[in-house]
């Protein structure tokens, strides 16, 4: 299920022919659903079925199982920056910030607190004025020490 979801949140994916990524995404959803019916949650089950979700283009489908994806594994950086970037398929910055604020904040702290997202958010604060309110509030929240790692990752963005 890893590779489903690396694969569908990969920008590369969505230059494929329609018919492609819905075979793909049909393939990722029935291995997704067959764990789910045997008792084999997992986050990347989850995930596996936004993806199916995205190619619908059920938004809020998507963000139902990005929410149960993260509430599976709600610190694996991996897994929140594949499911940041299928939410990006479904919706934008703007209509992610609006209709699930609480979801984008939680996903940016993995990025603001690990140690392998903090270049990642960083960049994301440079490149996506957009989301910077949400990386703000976290931002306030953070220890001193990471909200200094935090501000060296944007001023290295920012120098490019």
């Amino acid at each position: 299920l890893s590779s489903c979801v690396s694969l569908a949140a990969d920008p590369s994916f969505a230059a494929q022919r329609p018919e492609t990524r819905r075979a793909i995404a049909a393939n990722c959803r029935a291995q997704a659903e067959w764990g789910i019916s045997h008792r084999v949650e997992t986050a990347e089950a989850h995930a596996a079925r936004a993806a199916w979700h995205v190619e619908e283009g059920d938004a809020q489908a998507v963000l139902a199982a990005l929410e149960a994806s993260r509430a599976a594994a709600p610190m694996d950086y991996r897994l929140a920056s594949w499911r940041l970037a299928l939410a990006l398929r479904a919706l934008t910055w703007e209509q992610l910030a609006a209709r699930a604020r609480d979801y984008l904040d939680r996903e940016m702290r993995v990025f603001v607190a690990s140690a392998a997202g903090v270049r990642a958010a960083g960049a994301l604060y440079v490149e996506a004025p957009e989301v910077r309110p949400a990386m703000d509030r976290i931002a306030d929240e953070l220890t001193d020490r990471e909200r200094a790692r935090f501000l060296a990752a944007v001023r290295a963005a920012a120098r490019g």
